[in-house]
């Protein structure tokens, strides 16, 4: 490694990373075959959810009406159920699982090449470490278990990211418009885009706004149910949903004497100022960087849980490539450290109680306040 790792005797280095790599390489593919096999057998639980609003759906019925907080509620709005139809058709179900699963071992491969891409070094040693980082992350288990969507979303902002510095704009807009098939994932990272230099970034946000417009426009025609009605009752539904196991100031939230609605858009708020103003501060920085500030932001002050953790491979791999660049043993530290939170083997339901949290802000502070020596994203 460049940096701090020059310091290191060059077999220390090489040991360290190639254990590393053997580790992840394990971590994944346990990871992998166990999220498969529940996947492609009894679980899919979220994956059934989905294919059971798509079964309304297509009887022109709002999946989001009448229901109650629980289980079975719809939480997602107008636009997704457009978005999602075709990974989630009502066909037979075991033949949708064998798809759903296909399509989550496209996205997982997208991802974990965007790292193996994007990570500043010409060693293939490093950019496997990169790509397994994000592979190895445990949410991929529960994601692909349950059939969540975490996963999908995820690998288009990673795709987009890597079309934005190519200096394109139609593929990234289409890519940015499909992510919001899950909206809490992509929502401050095209905020961010379009204050850190709307000149640049108008055409493929037009294009992202287009895709979710007309997807809502659709679901308006198919329903007879207008897009602010079904968007309100989504919010209203999700917004009630406790998760105790998870220690985010989201779920802290819910200790305030406030309607639930209420309380959710004004963390949505502060979500989107902060993703604003630490993209107007990083403007001049890494695109990389700037999506893993928006991640940690989204995952604290918004909704998620552990399967959503895939996010926060942009996390990750901005410390990875901070580690690379400059000479400060920090920013390996905090890779190290949250690579840590993220690839442990813990279950769906047990965490850190709330440490990660305070990592991952560690790490976006860090990315925040101390800018970056690399200028191979500036033209963006």
């Amino acid at each position: 490694m460049a940096g701090p790792i020059k310091k290191l005797a060059s077999p220390v280095v090489h040991a360290a990373s190639g254990l590393m790599i053997v580790v992840l390489a394990i971590g994944s593919l346990v990871y992998f075959v166990n999220g498969s096999s529940n996947a492609l057998g009894p679980h899919s639980e979220d994956l059934r959810l989905r294919w059971n609003e798509n079964s309304k759906f297509v009887s022109h019925l709002n999946p989001n009406a009448g229901q109650q907080p629980g289980s079975d509620a719809a939480v997602y709005p107008p636009w997704s159920y457009v978005l999602g139809f075709p990974l989630a058709p009502p066909l037979d179900f075991r033949m949708v699982k064998y798809w759903y699963w296909i399509v989550e071992c496209l996205c997982l491969i997208v991802i974990c090449s965007w790292a193996y891409k994007t990570i500043p070094t010409a060693s293939i040693r490093l950019r496997w470490l990169a790509a397994l980082s994000c592979a190895a992350i445990c949410g991929n288990l529960n994601a692909i278990s349950l059939g969540q969507y975490s996963i999908i979303p995820t690998a288009f902002l990673a795709g987009a990211l890597l079309s934005l510095e190519r200096g394109r704009n139609t593929t990234p807009g289409l890519l940015l418009g499909l992510s919001f098939l899950k909206p809490q994932i992509p929502i401050l990272h095209v905020a961010g885009l379009v204050f850190r230099n709307a000149r640049r970034f108008w055409r493929p946000f037009a294009l992202a706004a287009g895709i979710v417009i007309s997807a809502s426009l659709i679901a308006w025609w198919w329903t007879r149910t207008d897009p602010f009605t079904m968007l309100a009752q989504a919010a209203d539904t999700a917004s009630r949903w406790r998760r105790s196991h998870v220690h985010s100031l989201y779920f802290a939230s819910f200790a305030l004497p406030m309607k639930p609605l209420l309380r959710s858009i004004i963390l949505a708020a502060v979500a989107l100022r902060a993703s604003i103003t630490a993209s107007l501060r990083m403007r001049k920085g890494s695109l990389v960087d700037q999506f893993a500030v928006c991640s940690v932001f989204s995952m604290l002050l918004l909704d998620h849980s552990p399967y959503d953790n895939i996010m926060l491979a942009f996390l990750v791999i901005a410390l990875m490539g901070r580690a690379l660049e400059t000479k400060s043993p920090t920013p390996l530290i905090l890779y190290l450290l949250s690579g840590i939170t993220l690839w442990l083997p813990v279950p769906p339901h047990v965490n850190l109680g709330g440490i990660e949290y305070l990592i991952w802000t560690l790490g976006a502070f860090y990315l925040i306040v101390v800018p970056s020596a690399s200028s191979r994203y500036s033209h963006v």
